[in-house]
Order: structure tokens, then C-alpha cells, then sequence
């Protein structure tokens, strides 16, 4: 019971930027000690009820509303070729990030999403039923990873680390424009999360 009333004091203590606890214990360790806490409530509430992406107990942690997909927390959403290693872009740059593909080549791509103040290394699950829309600019197809190509916008899961991947192929007509934007929206909200201008390489 008093491990109980401790680890709630301590939450509320976090929760409401206590000055004397941040003198005592730093920024860093508070901010891990926040994320932490969220990650507890993920783990006792872990259903998304709106559909927006964060569980529900997260946004009760964060203090915003579990059943309105229009109040959730920050996302960041981050992507780049398979073979290259993340950041791809610097989250604090601003949008859209940029990607160089060579036309007729199918590249990899793959992303990362978190949620502001709670790094998924934390061990911070995603709702199992978060997914993406992946829009591709004129002239280059997409697909998931190793599947059919298509032209059309595709929907693809994000695992509970907050990973995703998908296929894209521009055409040999790509190389005759600038480029074009490729849009990443929430598939259930349609909140856009991330526009990454596509242009074509031939240098390779």
C-alpha cells in the first residue's frame, strides 16, 4: 500500500513540474522517470479507443482526450531508404524531408513514429491497430515490402515499436519532372503526418 501511495506521489510530483524534483533529480532523469510513467499506462490501458494512434492510457497520462482522435499527443514520423540508418532527417528541421530515388529502381523504405516525450526506447508500445496511408507523387508506384506495385495510395501497419516499411518504384517518366510529394496520413484520422518531397536521381 505504501509502495502504491509512493509510486502515485511521485507521478503526480512529475505530472505537475514540481520544482524541487527536478532540482533534486535533473531534467534527464525526470524526463525518462515521465516517459516511464507513460509506458505504465500503456501497459494498464492499452486500447485505442479513437483510433489516433496512442493509447488510451497514454493520453490520460498526457491529458489529452482518449476518445476524440483530434487531441492526442505530437507525433514524430521520420523515413528513409532501408539501407541507410535513422534519423533520416532531424525531427527539429523543418518539413517536408527529402528523399533521392533513381527512376525504374525499386528502393526499400522504412520509418519510425514516436510520440513526443515518451523516446520509444523506453519500451513505449503502439496500439496494434495503428496504421498508415502512404500516398505516392505522380509517376511512381508503391507497394508494401515485396508486394504488388500500384499507384494508388496503400495502407501499412505500424508495429508496436513504431516502425513501418513500404516499397516504391518511380517510373521512367519521373525522370522527365522535378519531383513530387509523397504524403504519410494516419489511416483511420487522415491527420497528415509527414510530407516527403520524392525527386529522381540520375547520378547513380
Amino acid at each position: 500500500m505504501l509502495f502504491l501511495l509512493a509510486f502515485v506521489g511521485f507521478g503526480w510530483a512529475i505530472q505537475t513540474n514540481q520544482y524541487w524534483l527536478y532540482s533534486l533529480l535533473g531534467d534527464a532523469r525526470i524526463k525518462r522517470f515521465y516517459a516511464g510513467y507513460a509506458h505504465t499506462a500503456e501497459g494498464l490501458l492499452p486500447e485505442d479507443h479513437d483510433g489516433d494512434g496512442v493509447s488510451d492510457g497514454v493520453e490520460l497520462w498526457l491529458g489529452t482526450n482518449p476518445l476524440n482522435s483530434s487531441l492526442h499527443p505530437h507525433f514524430l514520423v521520420d523515413c528513409g531508404t532501408a539501407n541507410s540508418s535513422p534519423p533520416w532527417t532531424n525531427f527539429a528541421k523543418p518539413r517536408p524531408c527529402l528523399l533521392d530515388l533513381r527512376p525504374t529502381e525499386r528502393a526499400a523504405l522504412r520509418g519510425i513514429v514516436e510520440i513526443v516525450d515518451i523516446p520509444n526506447d523506453v519500451g513505449y508500445r503502439f496500439p496494434r491497430t495503428f496504421q498508415l496511408r502512404i500516398t505516392p507523387p505522380k509517376h511512381v508506384q508503391i507497394a508494401q515490402p515485396g508486394g504488388e506495385l500500384s499507384t494508388g495510395p496503400i495502407v501499412v501497419p505500424v508495429t508496436v515499436d513504431g516502425s513501418f516499411m513500404f516499397d516504391l518504384l518511380p517510373e521512367a517518366d519521373f525522370s522527365k519532372v522535378m519531383g513530387g510529394n509523397l504524403f504519410i496520413d494516419n489511416a483511420r484520422t487522415s491527420e497528415r503526418l509527414l510530407r516527403v518531397f520524392v525527386s529522381p536521381n540520375s547520378r547513380h
